[in-house]
């Protein structure tokens, strides 16, 4: 016979499995309620769900939880006689790490307008999110990354082109500084990481190409499922005559929504990890840099 707390819990995993108030369960598997018995009365806490346990439904399954199975184990505890769940209840898109900055890549073409959300963590771009609107209307696309990504631990880094910080002949502020209002009142220090001049499209490629895989095999850029926009832009876009970015502004080419993702990627990446100075444009010995990567 089942006590009232066990009762209780399948309850409460069926709605957690039903839940979509917060935006992670767009990008899970599937709910990851808690797994065991309250009959004991001990309680294991972890921080959220990993691959494994997105795949499986369950908390705990991956290496993390053979430990812990061998560790209750060792004191006589079988974890059928323990409860065991997390703090956050779907995976985070790419096991999103909450102790490091959100970061939002925004460039500011009229249409369509894509922003790439992800996070920069040990020298490596983690991308696994995209805003997208048909016009670049700066409230609306903040407030749609806000109701996705109402708060977070730490700092929100914005990273964008130099040229949203001059002022708009229409409405006399800026690109940013609509955005900064925008964002008036999010719960967590918001830090805008601009260039002080833009760099030269050589330059964004080259930085972006050298990300995706450096001369020592280091791997920089990730992108997950959710970026559309910007796996498409690094399969479908191509070079100019004179080595920069081919654009087009007739809206019915299917060519007119390229480009805008990883424009938007190549500022942030820019910013964090410039190409050095021997491959710089400025420099006379410009360098190719090799495939894979984005025109490369």
């Amino acid at each position: 016979m089942q006590d009232a707390s066990s009762t209780e819990l399948r309850l409460v995993a069926d709605q957690i499995r039903a839940c979509t108030a917060c935006p992670l369960h767009r990008s899970a598997r599937q709910a990851v309620p808690g797994d065991g018995s309250g009959e004991s009365g001990i309680f294991f806490l972890g921080e959220a769900p990993g691959y494994h346990e997105d795949v499986q439904g369950r908390p705990f399954v991956g290496a993390a939880g053979q430990f812990l199975d061998e560790l209750l184990a060792g004191i006589g505890l079988d974890r059928r006689k323990v409860f065991i769940t997390n703090v956050v209840r779907h995976r985070p898109p790419e096991n999103r790490d909450p102790r490091f900055p959100l970061c939002l890549c925004v460039d500011f073409n009229v249409s369509p307008c894509v922003w790439v959300v992800g996070q920069y963590i040990d020298r490596t771009w983690y991308f696994f999110d995209e805003v997208k609107l048909d016009q670049c209307k700066i409230p609306d696309m903040v407030a749609e990354f806000r109701r996705r990504y109402p708060t977070h631990t730490g700092e929100l880094r914005i990273y964008g082109d130099q040229t949203g910080a001059s002022r708009s002949v229409q409405s006399g502020e800026s690109h940013y500084a609509l955005m900064s209002e925008a964002f008036r009142g999010y719960p967590v220090p918001i830090r805008q990481c601009l260039p002080t001049r833009n760099p030269l499209v050589a330059d964004r490629l080259h930085a972006v190409n050298r990300a995706f895989m450096g001369a020592d095999g280091h791997v920089g850029i990730v992108f997950g499922p959710l970026c559309v926009e910007a796996i498409m832009d690094c399969e479908e876009v191509q070079r100019d005559p004179h080595g920069g970015i081919k654009k087009t502004h007739r809206a019915e080419s299917p060519y007119y929504q390229r480009t805008h993702a990883m424009d938007a990627v190549g500022y942030a990446v820019c910013f964090t990890d410039p190409v050095p100075q021997f491959v710089a444009s400025s420099n006379s010995a410009l360098r190719h840099m090799p495939r894979p990567g984005y025109l490369g």
